[in-house]
């Protein structure tokens, strides 16, 4: 099947509430989903990410603008003729029905004969890799066999786009790993325009090939996982977007989009997209785990602190930090002939001056 794009051309949907009157869900956001692109929704909860997926869905229908799947406009259409798939986070088997027939429910409505039922539901299972288990109910399966069961149900009637809402919340963390392999290995061997929502940071980087970054009903940023993590816009999308340190600093001088700013007893030189930057103001100076390094500590130190916490992860060791008027993270790899800080030691914290980065809220 040839992969198609899909196009959100300006779609805002408001809701009533009782107390506070309309309240804004989406205001107003576009986008084009690429063919064959899996595309992720990313936000905290009530920033709009499902209210899109459902507007796109045909679930709810937008208070204004278009959505567009190839070069059809389906905003008026019922959800059931806009030839989409859907996985939902509980993923709404029948528990009452076998597997088979759990998968073949969509090609039953659609009164396709038994042969062809037979064969597409077959390709389905073999997709998930739940050969075998036509058989079976959904109380005999695992969480992870249920979503990939709800994942065949999706796909057996060969939609042009597929949507997931929050499709591994329910499983654990050793699932949701491997679930979510599975997703995308499926999503690149159909080609399929999918449409992804969750609201777990790392889940969207693995599995993306673009995010789009939602607050309040608006898009923030839209982009890679590494366009996102090296390149945030604001400090919303830095702090959502991994593990990042927000260290107080005095803002000292300003010129040609950089600025001087003193940390501890060191003065660092920033390049700043923040605006309205004064001498003498308080900033924060953001800076990932991974610059930041700890040494041995030095009467030369200009910034230096107490290990609060050290944790053994394996491949690395992450360290929790106190310094004076602020605490940072440092993630490091997993000494080998590397020094070994130990809880309560004094250390030297050298900042990745060329890492560090100061953006608008």
């Amino acid at each position: 099947m040839e992969s198609v794009s899909v196009r959100l051309d300006n779609i805002a949907k408001s809701y009533t509430h009782a107390v506070k009157g309309l309240v804004p869900a989406v205001n107003g956001i576009s986008l084009t989903v690429e063919p064959g692109e899996l595309l992720t929704f990313l936000g905290p909860s009530g920033c709009g990410k499902t209210t899109t997926l459902r507007m796109v869905a045909g679930f709810e229908a937008p208070d204004s603008g278009k959505v567009i799947i190839g070069d059809r406009d389906v905003t008026t259409l019922m959800a059931n003729k806009r030839d989409i798939g859907f996985v939902f986070q509980n993923y709404a088997l029948f528990p009452h029905l076998s597997i088979y027939e759990n998968v073949a429910y969509g090609l039953k409505i659609r009164n396709v004969n038994k042969k062809e039922m037979n064969a597409q539901v077959a390709e389905a299972l073999s997709l998930v890799r739940l050969d075998g288990f036509e058989n079976q109910f959904p109380h005999q399966m695992s969480g992870g066999e249920q979503q990939r069961v709800a994942l065949a149900r999706a796909v057996v009637v060969r939609p042009k786009v597929l949507l997931l809402d929050e499709p591994l919340s329910n499983l654990d963390a050793k699932l949701r790993v491997s679930t979510r392999g599975e997703i995308r290995r499926l999503q690149k061997a159909l080609s399929i325009s999918t449409i992804y929502v969750t609201h777990d940071q790392e889940e969207a980087m693995a599995i993306s090939d673009r995010i789009v970054v939602m607050d309040h009903g608006d898009i923030v940023q839209i982009g890679t996982a590494e366009d996102l993590y090296y390149n945030p816009r604001t400090e919303f999308v830095a702090k959502f977007i991994g593990r990042i340190n927000a260290i107080p600093g005095k803002i000292i001088g300003v010129a040609n989009g950089r600025a001087e700013v003193r940390i501890g007893g060191g003065v660092f030189s920033i390049t700043s997209a923040a605006k309205h930057l004064e001498p003498g103001s308080g900033t924060n100076v953001l800076l990932r785990p991974e610059s930041v390094r700890l040494e041995e500590i030095t009467d030369q130190a200009e910034v230096s602190g107490t290990v609060a916490e050290r944790v053994f992860l394996g491949a690395k060791v992450e360290y929790t930090v106190e310094s004076e008027g602020f605490t940072v993270s440092v993630s490091a790899h997993a000494p080998v002939d590397q020094k070994v800080f130990r809880e309560n030691e004094k250390v030297r914290i050298v900042l990745d001056e060329n890492q560090m980065q100061m953006l608008e809220e």
